[in-house]
């Protein structure tokens, strides 16, 4: 049977070897890395060495040591058994050294160990930590976090959609290009190194690409001398409407929106406003519930003089539709060269009615009329 026993044990003399030794040194030992196609944390190094003298006692295997510290070694492997010069060592970590000493056995004891030698494990890098995709047109872009590389650097990322298969590379955010508008996607990302690809991140949320939204003029008036302008009749086929207002006025009030001429108690606004007013800055914070109403501006300081009108920008949102209240955005600013009132408003409002709109009004809650140079403008949004 072969001898296990410690490392130097052995004399001229065992079991009838009469002049029979302990092997002689190993020599020759390489440790090799072999990285290709290996998982993430499933390393590989293959040992080999020459054979030594066996001393007159038929060598029988091979004492392998191994160390991740190049001085405090372990057995990795007490005999193999076998008369073979070689070894793979398996299910290594990934980007560790590897430090291997090993010394040959045969009935009279085991020799002497080699010198060290050593390799680092390397894999397919590990895979990454899928973040957000965000829709384009005709494309979406992927963010992801780096995992680690396994040992050797990466030299790809590549985004993947499904359905279709499409690709895309590159560092965080990849672009991902000729998807088809309309159609959901999702988003694997991968990392390759000389040794491989990695498994495939989580999938990232679903996104449909889709057309930049596009406007078209649905009516444009250039009201004078008047206090509402009405938009009616609107097409339903838009997704959502803005109005665009350059206004010119008679006097200092507030203008306001209303839908489907609804004067009932079923608007909610409010708003947030900063501005200058007589050399010194003001700010303020308002809104109301339950008005017959949708405000567009905390105090909307209506110019008379057209070089300085004041500016709207409003957007009604889903206003087609017959299950969601219809809320607006909108921002306002008046600059009046300094010598008044100026200010700029961010509002939101909603009209608490699941109808269709299929009428606008634009007015002034007051006195005050449209002068010569204002201009009202409402856009389909598709």
């Amino acid at each position: 049977m072969p001898f296990l026993g410690t490392r130097g044990a052995g004399t001229n003399k065992a079991f009838g070897f009469a002049g029979a030794a302990k092997p002689n040194q190993v020599t020759g030992l390489t440790a090799t890395d072999f990285g290709t196609s290996r998982a993430y944390n499933n390393g590989r190094i293959d040992l080999s060495w020459t054979a030594p003298s066996n001393n007159g006692a038929t060598i029988s295997g091979y004492f392998i040591e191994r160390s991740t510290d190049g001085s405090s070694y372990s057995t990795l492997v007490a005999n193999t058994g076998t008369t073979a010069t070689t070894y793979s060592d398996t299910s290594l970590t990934s980007a560790q050294i590897y430090y291997y000493k090993v010394s040959a056995i045969n009935v009279v004891g085991t020799g002497d160990s080699s010198a060290a030698a050593s390799a680092t494990a390397t894999t397919v890098p590990q895979a990454p930590t899928i973040g957000t995709a965000t829709a384009g047109d005709v494309s979406a872009t992927v963010t992801y976090t780096a995992g680690a590389t396994g040992g050797k650097a990466v030299s790809a990322y590549t985004a993947t959609s499904s359905p279709g298969s499409l690709t895309g590379t590159g560092a965080s955010p990849i672009t991902v290009s000729g998807l088809t508008n309309g159609t959901a996607y999702t988003f694997t990302v991968t990392a390759t190194n000389a040794n491989g690809t990695s498994t495939t991140s989580a999938a990232s949320n679903s996104v449909t690409p889709e057309l930049p939204p596009s406007f078209e003029s649905i009516a444009t008036f250039t009201p004078n001398g008047t206090q509402t302008v009405s938009f009616t009749s609107i097409p339903s086929t838009y997704k959502s409407l803005q109005l665009r207002v350059s206004l010119v006025g008679s006097g200092n009030n507030s203008t306001f929106l209303r839908m489907n001429n609804d004067t009932g108690s079923n608007y909610i606004w409010h708003n947030i406003s900063a501005g200058y007013s007589s050399g010194t800055a003001v700010k303020t914070l308002g809104g109301s519930t339950g008005t017959d109403l949708i405000a567009l501006s905390g105090a909307a300081y209506a110019s008379a003089d057209p070089t300085y009108p004041t500016v709207f920008i409003v957007d009604i949102a889903e206003y087609a539709s017959t299950s969601k209240l219809k809320t607006t955005r909108s921002i306002v600013g008046t600059n009046r060269n300094n010598t008044a009132n100026s200010e700029i408003s961010i509002l939101s409002g909603t009209w608490r009615s699941t109808s269709a709109i299929n009428r606008v009004d634009f007015f002034f809650n007051g006195a005050t009329a449209f002068n010569s140079g204002s201009t009202v403008a409402l856009y389909g949004v598709k």
